[in-house]
């Protein structure tokens, strides 16, 4: 029997190394990982995005569009999708951004934390 198709996560993060890292990190662990360094990459990739994005992660503050704004754009186009905000910043209110299958995780985080709470997110799907 074949392998389930991996989900597709979006990640979007303005720091280069940060993306890259959590980027490689989700692959070794079999996800398909789309990057983009802001909103407006982001909504440029979702276009050309065949399938659906199964969970968006995002740096909550970014130089443009929020994370919480381009949360709101994205789940016009696949509401089921799951979302995960992630911040530097302390005590973050997303207070525009859809709250229902949506978590957030604190930076800095251990790659654990990080995976783990992706793997819940994406359960409460299935």
């Amino acid at each position: 029997m074949p392998d389930p198709p991996a989900k597709c996560l979006l990640l979007v993060e303005d720091d280069a190394a940060v993306r890259t890292m959590l980027a490689k990190n989700l692959r070794e662990r079999r996800f398909r990982v789309i990057e983009a360094a802001d909103a407006e990459a982001a909504l440029r990739l979702a276009d050309a995005e065949a399938g659906a994005v199964d969970l968006l992660v995002t740096d909550v503050m970014m130089p443009g569009l929020s994370g919480a704004g381009l949360s709101v754009r994205l789940r016009e186009r696949w509401p089921a999708m799951r979302i995960l905000f992630i911040s530097g910043y302390g005590a973050v209110v997303v207070s525009d951004a859809p709250r229902e299958g949506a978590a957030y995780l604190q930076k800095p985080f251990s790659l654990d934390n990080f995976v783990g709470k992706i793997e819940e997110l994406l359960a409460e799907t299935t």
